[in-house]
């Protein structure tokens, strides 16, 4: 009974002189005899300490950087912070006793555990170079496809057109760069990973990300398919089409008659009334419907392409300086 009392009374000694060590308590801060007394404020200042005190342990235990150097097997990184505490007064006794029992150890030679058993691997598990794989991916996979979505358009939206305006076939690998980002997210724990075998993979996954958060990833990952395919579609939806005898933008279509005349602009003006050094030619039409070609491609291309067949239907290039001294715009 005697030996029971006096564990008892070496285990509190222990605990209490713990609370001094994580709170920097001076002896007259708190009267750890009269903690049990309800009545007296030891006890409600007691339990507030004792609330921090576990989460405190619980990191102590498992991120607290010295132990986790511990467990991953950097026995001497370890034992210096360790070093740094002590001289603080900052260890608890089994950490001094876990120091004692590693310096007294044949060449400082301790293992947490087995290596077999080290959840530590699921940091590897999610590593850059995964995160890289997982990435790379999904954007050749994803860029194969809007890539060639875009291609195939523009093989079908140029049948019988003399010139064809529109986004090039490359414009997929920016529509392919924003469900990359969420695809790897998606498929990042089921990437190979040279320390891992499939079935631990499997496991870690099962451990890392729940159900509901797996249905959450593969939700966004799909949503942010159909958000890139849909500004695919707006983006190339949004063409010029000369054929023979008209165009066609904005899903309008105008003959060369309704042409009123064609500009070539030296500049132009933001809504901030700011002037910007960007030429462009502009066709207007009839109905001061005006059509920019510098949102639909170069200069170069409209000399090359457009130019030589509007004049071989009769237009006169006129000159302004910006789109202000255009009869219209």
């Amino acid at each position: 009974m005697n030996l029971f009392l006096s564990n008892t009374a070496l285990l509190e000694d222990s605990l209490f002189r713990s609370y001094k060590t994580i709170y920097n308590l001076k002896p007259d801060d708190i009267d750890f005899k009269k903690v049990d007394d309800k009545n007296n404020i030891a006890h409600s200042y007691f339990l507030s300490l004792q609330k921090m005190r576990d989460e405190y342990i619980f990191s102590r235990y498992s991120n607290f950087a010295p132990y986790k150097l511990l467990l991953k097997n950097n026995i001497d990184k370890a034992l210096a912070k360790y070093e740094k505490l002590d001289k603080k007064g900052k260890l608890f006794d089994y950490e001094k006793s876990l120091i004692n029992h590693i310096n007294n150890s044949v060449n400082h030679e301790f293992h947490a555990f087995d290596p077999s058993c080290d959840t530590c691997a699921s940091d590897k598990l999610i590593s850059p170079v995964c995160g890289l794989k997982a990435f790379l991916v999904c954007f050749i996979v994803s860029s194969i496809f809007f890539c060639g979505f875009c291609a195939i358009y523009n093989i079908i939206a140029s049948i019988n057109t003399l010139v064809l305006l529109s986004a090039p076939w490359y414009t997929g690998f920016l529509c392919s760069g924003l469900c990359s980002i969420f695809g790897a997210i998606a498929l990042l724990v089921y990437m190979p990973n040279k320390h891992l075998t499939k079935t631990e993979r499997k496991n870690f996954s099962k451990i890392l990300i729940t159900k509901i958060e797996k249905k959450f990833i593969f939700t966004i990952f799909t949503l942010s398919i159909a958000v890139s395919m849909f500004f695919a579609v707006m983006i190339m939806t949004s063409n010029v089409r000369f054929y023979e005898n008209n165009i066609t933008f904005d899903n309008q279509a105008y003959n060369y008659d309704q042409i009123d005349s064609v500009y070539y602009i030296d500049a132009r003006y933001n809504t901030s009334g700011n002037r910007i050094e960007r030429a462009s030619y502009v066709i207007l039409f009839n109905d001061n419907t005006s059509l920019d070609l510098d949102g639909f491609t170069s200069i170069e291309f409209t000399e090359k392409e457009v130019l030589p067949l509007l004049k071989s239907k009769g237009f006169d290039l006129k000159f302004a300086d910006s789109e202000r001294d255009l009869p219209w715009y």
